[in-house]
């Protein structure tokens, strides 16, 4: 009799198991359901993905929705616009970074800083009296030369964190890996023949996108 009610007792258990799970699977269909995609006309920024000279994607980014769509590009269509590209898969992101060449970020810093200069300025030959011969003026300060545009500006490559050191990289190819630390920066290091290397920074650990490795931080320090 003993057997009977402990088998009884297994059977109900393994139904409750069951129930539990289909609930489960219920709950992770709604809550994984994939976003709707960002629209070229909604996205609050788009990345032109470059590779070896040519862009294989283009990823749509809505920093309000935590959204980004990437489009796989058409040979011969406009690639900003991408009316008739196909739409591969759109990511919930917890935070987006945009791989930008370092040379872009020192242009950048260096016009913010001669915009600077030059705000300041103007403000002193406002301010200064005629009789103030020292007083610097607005044409004191030369105005800088006009950032060099190279058409590879603006990110070559997108890397999406999901959460949970959850991460997907949109470059060459796409793929998700998991970190084992947080990553805190990401950067695009435009080489020869316009072929991207990118990495990613974490706390512990520097993350190689097109070698799939990683090296500890403290080995990198050592080999400065």
């Amino acid at each position: 009799m003993s057997g009977v009610v402990a088998l009884v007792a297994l059977a109900a258990a393994g139904a409750v198991g069951i129930r539990r799970l289909i609930q489960l699977k219920r709950r992770a269909s709604t809550t994984t359901t994939e976003p709707d995609p960002v629209t070229p006309e909604a996205a609050d920024r788009s990345v032109v993905i470059v590779d070896n000279g040519a862009r294989p994607f283009v990823v749509r980014l809505s920093y309000k929705r935590r959204v980004a769509t990437v489009y796989r590009t058409l040979w011969g269509e406009d690639i900003w616009t991408c009316t008739s590209s196909e739409v591969l898969r759109s990511f919930r992101y917890r935070r987006a970074f945009v791989g930008v060449d370092p040379s872009e970020h020192k242009m950048d810093a260096d016009a913010k800083q001669a915009k600077k200069k030059r705000n300041t300025a103007t403000t002193a030959a406002a301010d200064a009296t005629a009789t103030d011969a020292a007083a610097p003026t607005a044409s004191d300060v030369a105005a800088p030369a006009a950032p060099r545009k190279l058409w590879w500006f603006g990110g070559t490559s997108v890397l999406l964190d999901l959460g949970r050191r959850r991460y997907v990289y949109i470059g060459w190819v796409i793929y998700t890996f998991t970190a084992y630390d947080d990553i805190v920066d990401y950067v695009g290091t435009m080489g020869n023949s316009h072929v991207t290397y990118p990495f990613a920074v974490g706390k512990k650990n520097t993350y190689m996108m097109i070698e799939t490795t990683y090296i500890p931080n403290h080995i990198l320090r050592t080999c400065r």
